[in-house]
């Protein structure tokens, strides 16, 4: 900025000096303490919830409707041999993929077919979001992966002294625990030794750092974290429209550095620098990006409603469809008895129920 009140204009540049962070993998903690719970990570308590009601209220509905099926087939539902609580055992085995029902109407396979539908979309969900999860937490621990969560915890960072960053980083974070040392290679000494948690660099000097043997011979320098800001470097000028004219030396720099960066020779030529300049190289070495994945990857009840809801609305049909059925059944068993000049036994009216039943007896479950 003191630069740019001073007239000093800034073409585009060829290389990157947006701020990053960079850790020694050494020091990183690994989290792999024991968790007995880890398994109930993937959906968060709401979610566990609701799957438990799920279960309870779909074997109820399901016993509801065998019950109106029974009455509509005008049989009598013996609860004297009713194994309390077979239907909600039955639905908690549907929930993990393994289906007992034998529906026989129409609610009663809409109902199964919605349960069937729901546990496919739970289970799956559970068991992606379980191994992302697993895999998640062999992630390394470090001391801070931002400039805000390093001034938050009192974490020290180191920087080349003289340097652009160290200026910046002190204007946006004032209590940052910053270090200043004096050249590239006592920064990264600081940081093996423990001396400083982590250090602030420029993306195009790290890609130098991490291939230089004396400063990265065992490969334990990572970036980590996305970077702090956006920024190139180049070569500079000064600004003059009027005496010297020196702004347009300024317009065609610019124009000549961007036409290089569209056709891709400033990368192709960085890269040619660099492979002839260092020969050290480490495997797998990642970016950022795989370094800055969200342990939070619990699903919640936003995520998963929509299967609730639809399993839900099935329920309701499926009792609409079971008290339909019994209706129709009831009617046309009441025309079939009023035409008949002898009343049947199956048209005995059952006083203590109110309902129509027959001598047939289905033995069925509770709830």
């Amino acid at each position: 900025v003191d630069r740019m009140k001073l007239g000093v204009d800034f073409p585009t540049g060829f290389s990157d000096t947006s701020t990053i962070l960079i850790a020694n993998k050494n020091t990183a903690g690994e989290s792999s303490s024991f968790h007995p719970f880890a398994f109930l990570r993937p959906f968060d308590i709401p979610v566990w919830g609701a799957i438990v009601a799920t279960i309870f209220l779909t074997g109820i509905t399901y016993r509801t409707i065998h019950k109106l099926y029974s009455v509509a087939e005008s049989r009598d539902y013996n609860t004297s041999n009713h194994v309390h609580g077979i239907n909600i055992f039955y639905s908690a085995m549907a929930a993990t993929g393994h289906v007992q029902f034998q529906p026989v109407t129409h609610g009663e396979r809409i109902l199964v077919f919605s349960l069937c539908f729901w546990s496919l979309i739970i289970v799956s969900t559970y068991t992606a979001n379980l191994a992302s999860d697993i895999i998640s937490q062999q992630q390394r621990i470090y001391p801070a992966s931002s400039l805000a969560e390093a001034e938050r915890l009192g974490v020290t960072v180191c920087a080349v002294k003289g340097l652009s960053i160290s200026t910046k980083i002190m204007d946006k974070y004032p209590k940052l625990k910053l270090m200043e040392a004096d050249g590239l290679h006592v920064v990264y000494e600081y940081l093996k030794h423990g001396r400083c948690d982590i250090v602030a660099e420029g993306a195009s000097r790290f890609d130098i750092v991490k291939r230089d043997e004396t400063l990265n011979g065992d490969c334990t320098l990572e970036w980590i974290g996305r970077a702090e800001d956006i920024s190139s470097g180049g070569p500079a000028s000064i600004v003059d429209a009027g005496f010297f004219c020196t702004s347009l030396v300024g317009h065609v720099i610019e124009y000549f550095m961007k036409q290089m960066i569209y056709d891709g020779f400033v990368e192709v030529t960085y890269q040619q620098y660099l492979n002839s300049a260092w020969s050290h190289s480490c495997p797998n070495v990642k970016d950022s990006s795989s370094a800055d994945m969200d342990d939070s990857s619990r699903l919640t009840l936003i995520d998963m409603g929509g299967i609730f809801l639809t399993h839900g609305i099935c329920c309701v049909v499926a009792l609409l469809v079971s008290w339909l059925q019994r209706w129709v059944k009831k009617r046309d068993q009441n025309n079939r008895c009023s035409i008949d000049s002898e009343t049947p036994a199956s048209c005995v009216e059952d006083d203590s129920s109110g309902v129509i039943v027959s001598s047939r007896i289905i033995v069925s479950g509770g709830y």
